[in-house]
């Protein structure tokens, strides 16, 4: 049997921070996902009544269900990507192992280091559906 040393859980523990983000952006992804789903089955109705793709997206209301997706995989990409980064610097500093990190995580050595070294990235937009124009 292990004993758990304390841990901090007051503002300034980063990785507290990052999950509460990565919880917020999955209970907007499960709204986000319900909507998707209704509209992808309303789309695949009125493409089994025989409309054509041009006239089933022609008639979709903004955002587009591509619109949604690009949007839910960006925000738990990044969410993912700062807790991921917080978690591994928080099991750090409490002494664990470069190597068990990464053991813990499923990655490389060289990843985990990555993850110690590397800043928080900026915001960025993910993949090919970013709107260009408003």
């Amino acid at each position: 049997m292990s004993i758990i040393s304390p841990v901090r859980t007051d503002s300034d523990d980063e990785a507290l921070v990052a999950l509460a983000e990565l919880i917020d952006v999955l209970d907007a992804n499960l709204r986000r996902s319900e909507q998707i789903l209704e509209r992808a089955r309303y789309l695949r109705t009125l493409r089994e009544a025989g409309l054509g793709w041009g006239k089933v997206v022609e008639g979709e209301k903004r955002p587009l269900i591509v619109e949604l997706l690009t949007s839910s995989i960006e925000e738990l990409h990044e969410a993912s990507a700062r807790f991921r980064r917080a978690n591994a610097k928080a099991l750090r500093g409490e002494g664990m192992s470069i190597e068990q990190i990464a053991s813990f995580f499923g990655v490389s050595r060289q990843r985990v280091s990555a993850l110690l070294s590397s800043p928080e990235p900026p915001r960025r937009s993910f993949g090919s559906y970013k709107r260009t124009t408003e």
